[in-house]
């Protein structure tokens, strides 16, 4: 799960999902891990439960401020239960405490959804990056274990892994403090409600060369409110 905020310019803390049995020992055992949100879940698909538990853990990190979030239409997004604990939540704190959701149109979150649009392939690369290293020390030093061969297994550790995933973050967060291309992001897909949509509008004039997006247009025209 990758959350980006617009006025740092930052990538959120991230939310790992594992497969295993919700609430049992091993999610119980990550607990108190705090550099990164580690839930697990029978298919290790995002759920209307670890939603909420996430949803819960970005509110902590803006403790007294009202926060927006602009989810796509997942249905761990949509769901009775999401819906219901953001209104109970509302109901019961103050003005500026408050959450306020908005969605991506259906289909299109290629098209302007932030993350989508200017992180996800960065942060695979480098991850990536990382598992690539992993395996090449693991040929060159394998630890008195036989070499790897084309075609084998590797191992891989759940903390391994999140390593690799908190090493990308920070990179990217890193980055960031110079160069803010995740707030420009904001403004590429018309979500930032300061800036015009000078950029937006460039930004959908490029891609309407794209036939993919020229067919998604075609079925998701969204009507203008005045």
């Amino acid at each position: 799960m990758v959350s980006m905020e617009m006025i740092s310019s930052q990538l959120l803390p991230p939310c790992v999902m594992f497969k295993s049995k919700f609430g049992k020992t091993l999610m119980k055992n990550w607990q108190k891990y705090s550099d990164s949100t580690v839930l697990f879940t029978s298919n290790h698909w995002m759920t209307a439960e670890t939603n909420i538990l996430y949803s819960k853990y970005l509110k902590g990190l803006f403790p007294g401020q009202k926060i927006g979030l602009i989810y796509d239409h997942a249905l761990s997004h949509v769901s009775g239960e999401v819906k219901a604990w953001i209104q109970s939540h509302n109901e019961n704190a103050l003005e500026n405490e408050k959450i306020v959701v908005e969605f991506v149109d259906k289909c299109l979150s290629s098209i302007y959804q932030p993350p989508y649009v200017a992180t996800n392939r960065p942060l695979k690369r480098l991850i990536r990056s990382q598992y690539h290293d992993y395996v090449h020390q693991l040929i060159k030093n394998p630890s008195g274990s036989p070499a790897l061969k084309a075609g084998d297994p590797v191992g891989l550790s759940r903390e391994t892994l999140i390593g690799f995933v908190e090493n990308a973050y920070n990179k990217i967060n890193v980055e960031n403090r110079r160069k803010r291309w995740i707030a420009e992001s904001f403004n590429q897909c018309g979500l930032n409600p300061w800036n015009s949509d000078r950029q937006f509008k460039e930004h959908l004039k490029k891609l309407s060369e794209s036939s993919i997006y020229a067919a998604l247009s075609a079925v998701n025209n969204a009507e203008l409110l005045n």
